[in-house]
């Protein structure tokens, strides 16, 4: 097949006429646009415009560029005009050259025989032979570019299925906008048809499709709910006793988070139909989101009244339970309704969540376990059970749920943060970075994802960016305490004290009852020598929290440098009660029985100094001054001697 014989159905319209191709002008992936005219018998150029020229195949193109009486002409040969091709035109993609090769091999297959001969405006009956030959070649061109750019093909089948879809949606609201216009003037006699022949709703098959849920599993988008809600607003208009249109229009309100109006809705349901168990269930789900938790308990208890064997009833009462953080209670309604569906994947979640709220955290994960089995692509229960896993330290775990979780939506903000903080636990800092900053990306208002990047930071040492990240968390959240405590150690760490002084008080006026903030801001005031402010700082840590052995750590350092070694050993002791592997609290309760002269006592905890730390070159270097005053001079020259080596 060539070019001249595709060129002979344009050229049947014009007898006697042939093609001239000139340079190419542009190039659309696998097509090519010619410069083309007619030229006559006689040598007379007209018509100077462009062609397709595809494979072997050429196709008429109609540009801005013709001559004023190309668009009579062109109707004549059936070109389709699909707007300027030119070189110059940067919006032109192979997609709608595609489009336009396709409409005019289309248009020459479906061409009635009869053509008007355009010299003297008669018709003639072309020949059957010539005629199916002609369409056996368009035919033929069509399958041959859908099979050579199958790529290109399925865009234009994609975006021509989009605009069907449009077209409908359009003459569906034309429709509905001439329904009620017309509709109103026939509502009597409608009426009546009602009262003789119940008419519950229209567009039946839609509405029974809402009878299945209770609000609280998948449903269509929010469009669809609005459709809904305008035919039973007829439905209604046109029986207005009909409990179930109500209950049905209530359960469109609640999904689209109307929650006054699907509470109006049920409530009438119920006035109309008083044993609608379903109505009571979705009243209580619209009570429960208004966070009206009690309402939502009533309406849930009636509803087991009216039929004990419901699950979604217990579902939504153990869920109101929680919300009042009646885990035990929301635990017994869950696991009814588990005994009455033991597939109810939601069910088990929920149990799972209540158990990890009472730090059940085994019954938890057996709980997760159970709802991924029954629904395994739910993001929300992979997330939930990494969170406990985070909680137990099982990091790896964590890890692969936190993956599966993002496998399934990757769009989900705070599995990339948590993962970044799993990561950040098992030393991981450089790998949780990116996920922190994917978090941001996905939810920039995430003032925890700040937070958890700005901790990574500080432990990298990058201090500054540590401090950007609490500061763009504190805009996001002024009243969060932690955000000020940690930057507040980040200055500590670039020994800015008195910037580090402001952040605590800040964190302590939120959070009053934040004993590390206490202890910080002591270690802030002992650095810059105000050692009584310090003393009181670590005294009110230790209040708030009586096992913290830092504080009496800081304390002791504090009492020591006062001079007040009693306190002082008095509180090393006790750090050593707390923690017995505190190995500082050894070292400094031994220098502080130096100083008071109790060589053989300094000489006891120096040993279990070097025993828990044997790097530490400051332990062996007093040791020696201790052996040094007891006259041990072989063992003091030893104990400098690895003292020096350690020190290099």
């Amino acid at each position: 097949m060539n070019v001249g014989d595709w060129l002979s159905l344009p050229n049947a319209f014009l007898r006697g006429q042939d093609w001239e191709f000139g340079e190419v002008i542009a190039q659309f992936g696998p097509f090519r646009v010619h410069q083309t005219a007619f030229v006559l018998r006689d040598g007379r150029r007209i018509l100077p415009g462009c062609a397709v020229i595809f494979g072997e195949l050429a196709v008429p193109l109609r540009v801005s560029l013709w001559q004023e009486n190309r668009d009579k002409v062109l109707n004549r040969l059936g070109c389709i005009r699909v707007g300027n091709l030119s070189s110059h035109e940067e919006n032109v993609t192979a997609v709608d050259v595609y489009r336009h090769v396709q409409r005019w091999l289309r248009s020459r297959e479906t061409m009635i025989d009869v053509y008007r001969e355009p010299h003297r405006g008669e018709d003639f009956q072309r020949t059957a032979d010539r005629t199916e030959l002609e369409r056996q070649i368009v035919r033929e061109g069509l399958q041959s570019l859908r099979a050579e750019h199958p790529e290109l093909a399925d865009l234009v089948e994609e975006e021509t299925a989009r605009k069907k879809e449009e077209r409908l949606q359009r003459r569906l609201r034309q429709w509905l906008r001439l329904a009620f216009r017309v509709l109103p003037k026939i509502a009597r006699p409608m009426q009546w048809i009602a009262r003789r022949r119940p008419i519950r709703w229209l567009f039946r098959n839609q509405i029974n499709a809402m009878k299945q849920s209770t609000g609280l599993s998948d449903q269509p988008d929010t469009k669809e709910y609005r459709d809904w809600i305008v035919e039973l607003d007829w439905a209604i208009h046109l029986k207005p006793d009909d409990a179930t249109a109500y209950y049905n229009r209530g359960l469109a309100y609640w999904n689209l988070a109307q929650y006054e109006r699907a509470i109006a809705d049920n409530t009438e349901a119920i006035c109309l139909q008083p044993d609608t168990a379903a109505a009571y269930v979705n009243r209580g789900a619209a009570y429960d989101a208004l966070t009206q938790h009690e309402r939502a308990i009533t309406d849930y208890t009636e509803a087991i009244r009216l039929n004990p064997d419901e699950p979604k009833a217990y579902f939504g009462r153990g869920n109101a339970y929680s919300h009042l953080k009646q885990y035990k209670r929301g635990i017994a309604d869950y696991n009814e309704a588990i005994r009455i569906n033991p597939d109810y994947a939601r069910a088990y979640h929920s149990c799972a969540l209540a158990c990890y709220h009472l730090t059940q955290f085994e019954r938890a994960i057996a709980d997760f376990d159970d709802a991924i089995r029954l629904n395994p692509d739910d993001a929300a229960t992979h997330y939930s059970r990494g969170i406990v896993y985070r909680d137990l330290e099982q990091y790896e775990s964590a890890i692969a749920d936190f993956n599966a979780a993002i496998r399934l939506k990757p769009d989900y903000a705070d599995a990339y943060q948590n993962r970044g903080f799993a990561y950040n636990k098992i030393g991981l800092h450089e790998r949780g970075i990116p996920d922190f900053d994917e978090a941001i990306r996905l939810n920039p208002n995430n003032a925890a994802a700040f937070q958890s990047r700005g901790f990574v930071y500080r432990n990298l040492g990058r201090y500054e960016r540590a401090i950007a990240d609490y500061t763009e968390a504190i805009r996001l959240n002024p009243d969060e305490a932690t955000a000020y405590y940690n930057r507040a150690l980040a200055y500590w760490n670039l020994m800015r004290y008195e910037r580090a002084i402001v952040d605590f008080d800040e964190a302590i006026c939120r959070k009053p009852d934040l004993a590390d903030a206490y202890y910080g801001r002591g270690t802030a005031y002992y650095n810059l020598k105000q050692y009584e402010r310090a003393l009181l700082d670590y005294t009110e840590a230790i209040r708030l929290n009586p096992d913290h052995a830092d504080a009496y750590h800081g304390r002791g350092i504090t009492y020591r440098r006062l001079q007040r070694y009693e306190r002082a050993l008095a509180d090393f002791g006790e750090v050593i009660r707390l923690k017995p592997g505190y190995a500082d609290a050894y070292h400094n309760r031994g220098y502080t029985y130096l100083q008071l002269k109790q060589y053989e006592r300094a000489l006891a905890d120096f040993d279990e100094m070097i025993h828990l730390n044997p790097e530490d070159e400051a332990a062996y270097r007093r040791r020696a001054v201790t052996y040094r005053i007891l006259k041990q001079r072989d063992r003091a020259r030893a104990d400098f001697k690895m003292a020096k080596s350690l020190s290099r």
